[in-house]
């Protein structure tokens, strides 16, 4: 249902899902919009211009609490990572600043954490780090686990125990078929 795109940050409720970025064909193409999506009218709707940062943004991430008061953009293209805080009930956005120093890809969300898996670094490098989102005092802490191989463009699945990583990019040009898990409770990694 949305404009011909890729990238972008998703957060959903039971009504409603939001699209933030996101690029389109074209040079230049990032998007600075949000799009609401209603999921009882099979309805979309575009909040032009709403994003903090004008220029746009290709890739992020994103989180929802699980009482769905709150759900939060978390941009990586183009950098610096910028932390967006919605209040769904309202649409309301607003900047935390800058989160992660790694540029995350993957994310599960317990009932006090989001969780950050592997990605992409500006100078194209990958990290194994594992990084946790607190919604109580929203901001990141790099934890001590890592991913057993180091990982970007995966799939990747969750259960309320925990986070399974599968396969990816481990280098330019290598792939890997490795299988990362991570507990929640006790906030460790293996493979």
């Amino acid at each position: 249902p949305f404009t011909s795109q890729k990238g972008g940050a998703v957060i959903s409720t039971h009504e409603h899902a939001w699209k933030m970025g996101g690029e389109g064909p074209g040079t230049n193409a990032r998007r600075s919009w949000v799009y609401r999506y209603d999921f009882s009218s099979d309805n979309e709707q575009i909040r032009s211009g709403t994003h903090p940062l004008p220029t746009g943004v290709s890739n992020g991430l994103s989180y929802q609490t699980r009482a769905g008061d709150r759900g939060y953009f978390s941009q990586f293209w183009p950098g610096p990572d910028n932390i967006i805080r919605q209040e769904n009930q309202t649409e309301t956005l607003s900047s935390l600043g800058t989160g992660t120093s790694n540029n995350l890809i993957f994310n599960y969300t317990t009932e006090s954490y989001g969780y950050s898996f592997g990605g992409s670094q500006p100078d194209n490098s990958v990290p194994a780090g594992i990084n946790r989102f607190d919604f109580s005092t929203e901001s990141y802490t790099s934890i001590p686990a890592t991913l057993d191989t180091a990982v970007k463009f995966g799939a990747a699945a969750a259960s309320p125990q925990r986070a399974h990583i599968f396969g990816g990019i481990n280098a330019p040009g290598q792939y890997t078929n490795n299988i990362d898990q991570f507990e929640y409770s006790t906030e460790t990694a293996s493979a």
